[in-house]
């Protein structure tokens, strides 16, 4: 007897919408889209303007969700994913709120940062392209406008070479230069100044790429489409006619003039705006409109959850392509980051029945090993310090904070340091995240141990568990005095560590 579908449901609460998507996953993976509702919230506009968010717009929040709460149940929606992004996010009091949602309406409301909220879209990116055959084989660029934040992916023969995101969406520059707006006759240009000053360290990335594919998402789009009257492709010399016609407007002019809510008018300046200036940025003879959403993704998520499906590991190559990306920015020796990689992968699956991690340790680890010299770009004297720094300031796609904070441990203890209870950034993991970054820095410390030359001396190795001690056969043609003695330095903390001492044979 065939499974049926089971229905789950994405829900976004953002800084201007709240969204709810209600799908039915089959058996094979397929997701099939039910039912979509959206309404209106000023939890964008209390966070943008003040910072916090009021009481009234937390109630109005929570009987939006006590309303999809009901929706939900009549679908018999059991597994759901509601995350919150910029619009909560930024606010001081967004403890309180989650608090209050969870309270009132039984929803566990997750907080996501801006590199998961990219790793989400990427999913939903990907999927669209894929199946509407749009995966160019050239440079792509891919914008994606918020309420709060933007979103800049760039492809190369439909890999992620790099990702961007920065907090300047539609509504927060709306809102930020809402009393400019009012005095200010020239606006347009104010604003486009504005983008300007915050894209221009894109700017000096980008020229030296060829990107030929502008594929936007978000923002107004679906409006701009309804004026364009041509298909899903915005051409070029249309694009810039609109735009050197709205800037010239007003709120009250674009609301009268295309007969739009005065809400919506004030964000599509700015959503014009920000589409012309990235637009500039590449060669693309136009702006190609993808449908597809932050749920999408969610959803995509939801169903590789469920149906524990071996998908996942293909966006795990768009998070490596994005770390080489980042190692290459700052000049890390990519032969020997490759080689601590292969090595630290390699004690990290032959001890895996004493160290008992999974795959998405494995993951950090990987990651750790390809950027635990990054911190050289600054100060080749204590590196790992810096390193731990850029791992932080990276925000590398598709980790949550507190993923970016193991990741960063590991990579601040793979030489001489060890964790210390007298050190802050350890202290303050949890007792399980902890023993995460213990087990993964032992690890990565034998690895650099074997590699300490930077020379490749080592040519296989295999490792053998034998009771409490683990052997490690090198193969080498080379002398490996040094890499011997950098070994046995780091053997304890292995030994403490895992419970098995390694001995090299």
């Amino acid at each position: 007897m065939q499974e049926t579908n089971e229905n789950v449901a994405a829900i976004d609460i953002g800084a201007n919408f709240i969204r709810m998507t209600i799908a039915g996953i089959s058996p094979n993976g397929n997701i099939n889209i039910i039912d979509n509702l959206q309404k209106n919230t000023s939890i964008g506009r209390d966070t943008f303007n003040f910072k916090r968010i009021k009481a009234e717009s937390v109630r109005s929040t929570c009987d939006i969700l006590k309303g999809f709460v009901n929706v939900m149940n009549d679908y018999g929606v059991k597994s759901y994913l509601a995350i919150c992004t910029s619009g909560i996010r930024d606010a001081e009091n967004k403890e309180y709120i989650i608090e209050q949602i969870r309270m009132k309406t039984g929803l566990k409301v997750k907080i996501i940062n801006n590199a998961e909220e990219r790793f989400f879209m990427l999913k939903a990116i990907k999927s669209k392209l894929s199946k509407e055959n749009a995966a160019f084989n050239s440079g792509t660029a891919v914008l994606n406008i918020g309420s709060g934040g933007i979103e800049f992916y760039i492809f190369e023969n439909g890999k992620l070479k790099a990702t961007n995101y920065l907090d300047m969406g539609a509504l927060r520059i709306g809102e930020t230069f809402s009393e400019i707006e009012k005095d200010n006759l020239d606006f347009g240009n104010v604003l486009e100044e504005y983008v300007n000053s915050k894209i221009i360290n894109l700017k000096s990335y980008l020229i030296n790429l060829k990107i030929d594919n502008f594929v936007v998402l978000g923002g107004e789009l679906k409006f701009i489409l309804k004026l364009h009257k041509e298909g899903c492709f915005i051409d070029k010399a249309w694009m810039n006619s609109f735009y050197a016609e709205v800037k010239k407007m007003t709120v009250g002019n674009l609301a009268d003039k295309y007969e739009i809510p005065l809400r919506q008018a004030k964000v599509l300046l700015p959503n014009v705006v920000i589409l012309s200036q990235f637009l500039k940025l590449t060669r693309a003879k136009g702006i190609y409109v993808l449908g597809s959403s932050l749920r999408d993704g969610m959803l995509i998520d939801l169903s590789h959850k469920k149906l524990k499906k071996i998908g996942q590991n293909t966006f795990k190559g768009d998070i490596i392509n994005s770390v080489w990306v980042i190692g290459k920015k700052y000049g890390i020796d990519m032969a020997h980051a490759r080689r601590i990689k292969k090595l630290a992968l390699k004690i990290f699956d032959s001890t895996l029945e004493i160290h008992t991690l999974c795959n998405r340790e494995r993951l950090f680890l990987e990651v750790a090993a390809t950027l635990h010299d990054a911190g050289n770009y600054v100060n080749v004297n204590r590196h790992f310090i810096y390193s731990y720094d850029i791992i932080n300031y990276e925000q590398i796609i598709g980790f949550s904070d507190r993923e970016r904070a193991i990741l960063a441990n590991v990579v601040m203890y793979h030489e001489e340091l060890i964790p210390s209870f007298n050190e802050w950034n350890y202290v303050n993991l949890s007792y399980e995240d902890k023993i995460v970054v213990s087990k993964l820095s032992a690890i990565l410390k034998l690895a650099e141990s074997l590699d300490i030359s930077q020379k490749g001396k080592i040519k296989e190795l295999n490792i053998e568990l034998c009771e409490s001690e683990a052997y490690f056969d090198i193969f080498s043609q080379s002398d490996c005095t040094l890499e011997k003695w950098s070994f046995n330095k780091n053997a304890s903390f292995f030994e403490e560590v895992m419970g098995a001492k390694p001995i090299i044979r």
